[in-house]
């Protein structure tokens, strides 16, 4: 549904979070009921595991998104290339740090960002907010936790 609203038009920007803020949805996998929030945070046996299958899962699910953006044609090319889609969660390091929150990106925003790149980037959540924002045509390098750095990640612009 998110690929053919912005196929057809409808709407530049879709939205699609799984759990809330803090995650405490319950989930059985593999005969395993556990709180993802517990998990996280290695509360519940063999956590590491189970939070591990549950980002497979998503993993999946995002494929699946980027599957349907790639076969869409637009008269400029496939739709994944005309914006950028995005997988994120603010689950870093620590107790709920933005130190190595981790981010994938697919699609180049019509040639402004780089593609195929792996970039180790610590502590660029607002910058990366900021290049997000420059993709989409906003003029913007301050945006986010004032506590945090400024600007863009250049290594992603093309």
């Amino acid at each position: 549904l998110m690929a053919f609203a912005v196929a057809a038009d409808y709407t530049r920007v879709a939205v699609l979070k799984i759990g809330d803020r803090e995650d405490d949805h319950q989930l059985t996998l593999n005969g395993t009921t556990f709180v993802y929030h517990t998990a996280s945070h290695r509360a519940v046996p063999n956590g590491a595991t189970l939070c591990a299958e549950v980002d497979r899962m998503h993993a999946r699910y995002f494929l699946e998104l980027l599957n349907r953006l790639s076969s869409t044609q637009t008269p400029t090319g496939p739709l994944i290339d005309q914006g950028v889609t995005v997988w994120t969660n603010q689950v870093g390091s620590g107790n709920h740090s933005f130190q190595n929150v981790p981010w994938i990106l697919a699609g180049s925003a019509n040639g402004f960002l780089k593609t195929g790149t792996f970039i180790q980037a610590s502590y660029q959540t607002n910058r990366m907010l900021n290049t997000l924002l420059q993709a989409a045509g906003v003029q913007a390098d301050n945006f986010g936790d004032t506590s945090l750095s400024r600007g863009v990640v250049p290594e992603l612009l093309a």
